[in-house]
């Protein structure tokens, strides 16, 4: 059943699809939280050619994978080496530099080949990177940018600073720094006002207008003090004819982590985020959701889900509708929340969740979500365990692979696409997107090599039914 992988841009026999299950669902929509039943039928037969898999890279390669269409409806994927690369010394802190390779992967002629945008100078890996295209169909990545942060606390060996990388030419990338300092974002407030930390987890879109907005998380001194992390801000630019405008969202929160970024089709800016941090004045740990009804200078802000998240998050917008869909990790299913009535978006009460995902399963992390063409939602997320198999609840590799859902007529349709080698991870960073002719799903895919488990990048294609 498994294939031997050899090159990056190697299409793989057409034999992922496994099974096809729906399951039907009861609206929830409590003050908090929460989610509605799941039953699953017996999985229907389903024709082996449906999904096409291909390599899009096997170099031991994908954190934060991102995926996006081009002009020509091509798939476009952005995502991190596996591992640092050490280089020479740091000119502070008396350390290594180590660097994270950025890649952007293009397809031609079904084989992709992949380009250098950057070396994202860190410690770990990279805190996300956010790729879309412009009016143009032109793909813009926002990562970090910069050098070692020398301050007059701890020096960082890190990159520090919010950019945008744009591509000029094949092979060829340009970066521009868009925030530099916490107080581009100025409240006022001399914690939040101060640091040169910025640009975590960033999201990247386009207003009609052509100008890119880009929510991140402010760190101030990047953690050397104490409550950095605590009071860490999640802030928004934008960029526009050479000019920058920063502007606080969410204020001395510790908020800002696996954001996402979407305009509606009202022009107003939605921004998703999980706020790690609990206040013992007042609960506030959970995934939240953050709407501007005057271009961004102001947020009205309502929390969806309660309690700790161990994975990311996703976020997509129909007209005026906000749909985000996350894992409870206490259900272990993919739970989808939506606001329906644009004028109700800071009523708790008035956002449903459902259940999508098979309850047989343990499943739900790492999701996207988009909109098709015709209106349709499309989720893709890692599922990690089988319960109906007999296991339990923690996730194993041998059991594991990637979920393809589409919503018709109002019910779920669920596709496994990948169940990968016998060892090692498969389904994981899962990246949406869908035209009118085809669905793409690009993913991290671990191989065993020399008696070591690889990294590689797979991108599954489908026809649109």
């Amino acid at each position: 059943m498994h294939n031997t992988l050899k090159s990056a841009g190697q299409k793989l026999a057409p034999w992922a699809t496994l099974a096809l299950l729906a399951c039907g669902s009861e609206g929830g929509g409590s003050s908090d939280g929460g989610g509605g039943g799941s039953t699953a039928r017996t999985p229907d037969p389903v024709d082996e050619s449906d999904f096409s898999i291909y390599v899009v890279d096997d170099g031991d390669v994908g954190q934060h994978i991102q995926l996006a269409l081009d002009s020509a409806g091509e798939p476009v994927v952005s995502y991190f080496a596996s591992h640092g690369v050490t280089m020479d010394d740091c000119e502070v802190g008396g350390v290594k530099r180590i660097v994270w390779p950025l890649y952007a992967a293009f397809r031609t002629l079904q084989v992709f080949e992949r380009e250098l945008v950057t070396d994202v100078l860190s410690t770990a890996v990279p805190q996300g990177q956010s790729l879309a295209v412009n009016s143009a169909g032109e793909p813009v990545i926002a990562a970090l940018t910069g050098g070692p942060l020398i301050s007059d606390l701890t020096p960082l060996c890190a990159a520090h600073d919010l950019g945008l990388y744009q591509r000029s030419g094949t092979g060829t990338w340009e970066a521009t720094t868009l925030v530099q300092t916490s107080g581009e974002a100025a409240v006022g407030d001399q914690a939040s006002d101060y640091g040169e930390v910025v640009g975590h987890w960033p999201a990247l879109g386009f207003a009609d207008s052509g100008a890119a907005l880009v929510a991140y998380k402010d760190v101030h001194a990047g953690g050397v003090q104490g409550d950095d992390r605590r009071r860490a801000d999640l802030e928004w630019v934008q960029y526009e004819g050479g000019n920058t405008v920063a502007r606080m969202v969410d204020q001395g929160r510790g908020g800002g982590i696996y954001n996402e970024l979407a305009v509606d089709s009202a022009g107003r800016i939605v921004i998703a985020y999980y706020l790690e941090q609990e206040s013992t004045a007042e609960p506030q740990q959970g995934l939240w959701v953050a709407r501007s009804e005057d271009g961004g200078v102001t947020f009205d802000k309502v929390r969806i889900f309660p309690g700790a998240l161990s994975t990311t998050i996703a976020l997509a917008v129909r007209g005026e509708e906000i749909f985000l869909l996350y894992q409870d990790p206490e259900l272990g299913l993919p739970i989808l929340a939506s606001l329906v009535d644009p004028a109700s978006f800071t009523d708790r009460s008035s956002w449903g969740t459902e259940r999508i995902g098979d309850s047989h399963f343990v499943e739900g992390q790492d999701p996207d979500l988009v909109v098709g063409p015709d209106g349709g939602l499309w989720a893709a997320y890692y599922r990690c365990a089988d319960t109906s198999a007999g296991s339990d609840t923690e996730c194993d590799s041998s059991l594991d692979g990637l979920v393809l859902a589409s919503q018709i007529d109002g019910d779920w349709e669920l596709a496994e696409v990948d169940q990968g080698e016998d060892m090692g991870e498969c389904g994981r960073d899962a990246a949406l997107a869908v035209s009118s002719t085809n669905v793409y799903v690009a993913y991290r895919c671990q191989g065993l090599e020399a008696s070591e488990l690889v990294d590689s990048v797979r991108l599954a294609q489908r026809v649109v039914p």
